[in-house]
């Protein structure tokens, strides 16, 4: 079950979590640094996730709010694991 909720931290401003899996991650550790992004908020109207992963919230860049879609990417290592079994079911029915 994947949820999104808020919590109020140590330094007064409500972050983002999302549920997954028993484990709960912070979305601003999910950032990827260099995006602009500088906080993902939690009370400012709630934020919904879709079936894909995608997640609609609200952030802040260059300290204004903006509504922001953070979509998921695969991890490196799953890319090339995909990859290489591609290549690997593509020579088997060559053979």
């Amino acid at each position: 079950m994947n949820s999104i909720c808020s919590h109020l931290a140590g330094d007064a401003i409500q972050h983002g979590f999302l549920s997954t899996g028993g484990a709960m991650h912070d979305l601003n550790d999910l950032l990827v640094p260099g995006s602009g992004v500088t906080g993902i908020l939690a009370g400012t109207g709630g934020a919904s996730i879709n079936d894909l992963g995608q997640i609609a919230a609200h952030g802040v860049i260059a300290g204004q709010t903006h509504a922001l879609l953070l979509t998921p990417t695969p991890e490196p290592g799953s890319l090339a694991l995909l990859l290489g079994g591609s290549l690997l079911l593509g020579l088997r029915r060559r053979c």
